[in-house]
């Protein structure tokens, strides 16, 4: 993946803002966050940002089920134990079936990581049109480029 965009590394162009804690066993030996902690804090990112926006509420109601068709993070600066891991999320592309969700993460002033995941909606084995409801609340989340 190419750097990426200057505009996705703008914090105040994301419309959600999660603090993530880190663990003492995200360390490696370098005495930083892992990349593989990264790529989990990434996942709990995604997760609870699709939560905000109610689609495991209708994922419960409806019998339909989300993959993930593809994970991008971008490693940019060193994180550290015990400070927060600060995630700004939104939307950045929406499809038929399937939404990309982005984060760019901070601590202090340093950024950490950019991050972006394509989720597909699913009934059963295939593709799924995307609810209106949470369509809706994927539009009001778009990240502003």
């Amino acid at each position: 993946m190419a750097k990426p965009d200057p505009l996705l590394l703008d914090t105040t162009r994301y419309p959600v803002h999660l603090e993530m804690a880190t663990r003492f066993q995200d360390l490696d030996a370098n005495n930083h966050i892992n990349t593989v902690a990264l790529a989990a804090i990434f996942e709990d990112i995604r997760v609870r940002f699709d939560t905000l926006l109610g689609h495991y509420g209708l994922v419960r109601t409806t019998g339909l089920r989300t993959v993930v068709a593809s994970v991008q993070i971008e490693y940019l600066g060193e994180g550290f134990y015990p400070e927060p891991i600060n995630a700004h999320v939104g939307t950045l592309e929406i499809g038929r079936s399937s939404w990309t969700v982005a984060s760019v993460t901070t601590q202090g002033p340093t950024l950490i990581s950019f991050m972006r995941g394509t989720i597909v909606n699913m009934d059963g084995d295939r593709p799924s049109p995307i609810p209106e409801p949470f369509r809706d609340a994927l539009t009001r989340h778009k990240i502003r480029v």
